[in-house]
C-alpha cells in the first residue's frame, strides 16, 4: 500500500507539473498573439493669418475689487479684403488663466478700424496679486 501511494503522489505530481507548464505555455503564447496599438489622436489643423493687428488695448482697473474689469481694444484691417476675426484677452497665474474675456469683430472693411468693449470674468478668489502675465490675440 506504501509503494501504491507513492505511485499516485508522483503520478500527481507530474500531472501537476504539466498543467502548469501548459499553462504557462498558453499564458505566453496567448500574449504574444493578442496585442493592441494605441492610435494616436491626430487632426489636420489649417492655420491663417489674420489680416487684423491690435492697435491699442487698456485695461479698465476696479480697486474695489482689485481686479481688471474690462478691456477695450481697437484692432485694424490691414488685409487686401473686408475680414472678420475674434479677440481674446487672457491672463494667467502662472500657466492657468485666471480671467479671459472674447469678442467678435464684424465684417470690418480694409483699412478700418473696430474698437469694442471686452468684460473680463474672473476666477472665483483671484484678482490682480494672482497675475503673473497676460495677453491680447486678434485672430
Amino acid at each position: 500500500m506504501g509503494m501504491a501511494k507513492r505511485m499516485i503522489s508522483l503520478k500527481l505530481g507530474i500531472l501537476l507539473v504539466a498543467i502548469t507548464l501548459l499553462s504557462l505555455t498558453f499564458t505566453a503564447a496567448n500574449a504574444l498573439t493578442q496585442y493592441s496599438f494605441v492610435k494616436p489622436y491626430t487632426a489636420k489643423l489649417v492655420f491663417t493669418d489674420t489680416p487684423f493687428k491690435i492697435e491699442t488695448s487698456t485695461l479698465a482697473f476696479e480697486p474695489n475689487t482689485n481686479r481688471y474689469a474690462n478691456a477695450t481694444v481697437s484692432v485694424k484691417n490691414y488685409g487686401t479684403a473686408d475680414a472678420t476675426a475674434t479677440i481674446y484677452v487672457r491672463l494667467y497665474e502662472s500657466a492657468t488663466v485666471i480671467a479671459w474675456g472674447q469678442a467678435s469683430v464684424p465684417t470690418t472693411a480694409v483699412g478700418s478700424t473696430y474698437t469694442t468693449t471686452i468684460p473680463l470674468t474672473w476666477t472665483t478668489g483671484k484678482d490682480m496679486t494672482n497675475v503673473s502675465s497676460g495677453n491680447v490675440i486678434v485672430q
